[in-house]
């Protein structure tokens, strides 16, 4: 828990594109750059927020929808495609709500609805944003929980013999290989790898205080 969410995804991203797991890689990459399209969003991204407009004076005034139920409920959503690291600035900022702004297309048609006003927005509180964190955490939780029951331990070492640790990569990938997801990646393949590898029983080592994946 006193890891930060964006850093988690980092590590899964790394783990998962070493996995060739191709659909946690793209998940990776949407929650670390945003869902930038705005489609396939999450629905633990979709939180709700009050809806409200403000007059040439910049007064702000609540909209109350009160004939469609499902049109206010519509409206009050807000999917959020930010970068998950920029989630966390807005829930460790000190600020406690959010303004978020329609379409300007969409802003145009509200403004028809609500007479009197010159813009139509949404304000949702930052501690809903919690929510997110918490359900990307989950995710990477339980995905690594799912590694695990295939034999590879995820927690920063595989332990046990080296045959356990290559049949419990070849069920994920197909292709033998052995990976520590800690600060050094012991690869089989090294032919193309991006990382540096430190040889074992080998009088050439090298250290690494820390490794900013």
């Amino acid at each position: 828990d006193e890891v930060p969410v964006s850093r988690l995804v980092r590590m899964a991203l790394v783990l998962a594109t070493r996995l060739k797991d191709e659909g946690k890689v793209v998940w990776c990459q949407n929650e670390l750059n945003g869902y930038k399209d705005g489609k396939d969003v999450p629905e633990y991204r979709a939180l709700h927020g009050e809806l409200y407009g403000s007059d040439v004076w910049g007064r702000r005034q609540p909209c109350i929808i009160t004939d469609s139920p499902k049109k206010a409920e519509q409206l009050t959503r807000c999917p959020f495609v930010y970068p998950i690291a920029e989630i966390e600035s807005m829930v460790n900022g000190g600020s406690k709500a959010l303004q978020v702004s329609f379409h300007p297309e969409d802003e145009q048609r509200l403004l028809k609805v609500f007479e009197g006003a010159t813009k139509v927005f949404r304000i949702v509180q930052i501690s809903r944003c919690r929510t997110i964190l918490d359900a990307v955490r989950q995710n990477v939780f339980e995905w690594t929980l799912a590694l695990q029951e295939k034999g590879l331990d995820v927690a920063g070492s595989f332990g046990g013999e080296k045959r356990r640790i290559t049949e419990g990569v070849e069920a994920m990938t197909g292709k033998a290989q052995t990976i520590q997801a800690g600060n050094v990646f012991q690869i089989g393949e090294i032919s193309s790898s991006p990382f540096q590898v430190q040889p074992v029983a080998s009088p050439q080592t090298a250290t690494y205080e820390n490794l900013d994946i």
